[in-house]
């Protein structure tokens, strides 16, 4: 049964308001943990510091799903999220493109 969500959205110019706002209400609010990775490239964090707070978050979150929108971005790296998968087996992955 999912109850815990980390959500890693594209936010290029806007944060992803009608996901989180979905999954608030399915979830609940204290349920959400959002990442914004793009939002930490912005700022000049390195890739690899990005990745290990990703990894943090997870660890931290624990959650049973992990919403992801990383199409393109090159940010979130796959070895990033085996590590993730090796940790947390039991969490369910998921990687929306729904307008790709």
């Amino acid at each position: 049964m999912i109850q815990r969500v980390l959500m890693a959205t594209i936010n290029y110019d806007h944060p992803q308001h009608g996901q989180r706002h979905a999954f608030h209400g399915v979830f609940g609010a204290d349920a959400v943990t959002e990442f914004d990775y793009l939002e930490m490239e912005r700022q000049g964090v390195r890739t690899v510091r990005i990745n290990e707070r990703f990894y943090q978050a997870a660890m931290e979150a624990k959650p049973d799903w992990i919403w992801l929108q990383v199409q393109d971005t090159g940010v979130l790296l796959d070895s990033t999220l085996q590590r993730i998968r090796a940790s947390l087996p039991t969490t369910v992955i998921t990687h929306w493109t729904g307008d790709a």
